[in-house]
């Protein structure tokens, strides 16, 4: 990854942090700890989908040209899926984060069988770990009326 795109990726997340918090403070849970675990959870497919951005940007719909072609466009499609699902935890953050753990488990099983346990795919576990964690402090806060 180049500086350029690094100097990018942090702007877009910082600029969709900023506008989560917003939409948060408007409507959103009312516990500052569930509002905190879905921005980071939204910070990261965003800075998600920047990386399939940047592979996009360098090498189109096949950024691993070594793979089968399925791997690619399956990655490719994630630079929209990844914002889709992200812009879905800011106004519906209950079913967001279903989908967010759908989508992490099909990604990581991809990644595992396509890259084996690179430090990239090891740091998607704990982030999908973190999505299931924020998923039942949600669901903790929805049933002490505390979400939306």
């Amino acid at each position: 990854m180049t500086p350029t795109f690094i100097a990018l990726a942090t702007c877009f997340a910082v600029l969709v942090a900023v506008v989560s918090r917003a939409v948060f403070r408007k409507r959103g849970p009312s516990s500052l700890r569930v509002r905190a675990m879905l921005l980071v959870v939204i910070t990261g497919l965003s800075i998600g989908t920047s990386t399939h951005v940047e592979n996009f940007w360098r090498a189109g719909f096949v950024p691993r040209p070594d793979l089968p072609l399925a791997y690619n466009f399956f990655w490719s499609a994630l630079m929209f899926v990844d914002l889709i699902v992200a812009a879905i935890l800011l106004v519906r953050p209950g079913a967001g984060l279903k989908l967010a753990i759908g989508l992490m488990a099909v990604d990581l099983c991809v990644n595992l069988v396509a890259l084996g346990p690179t430090p990239a795919v090891l740091a998607q576990i704990f982030f999908a770990g973190f999505i299931v964690m924020t998923l039942r402090a949600y669901s903790g806060s929805a049933r002490a009326g505390l979400a939306p």
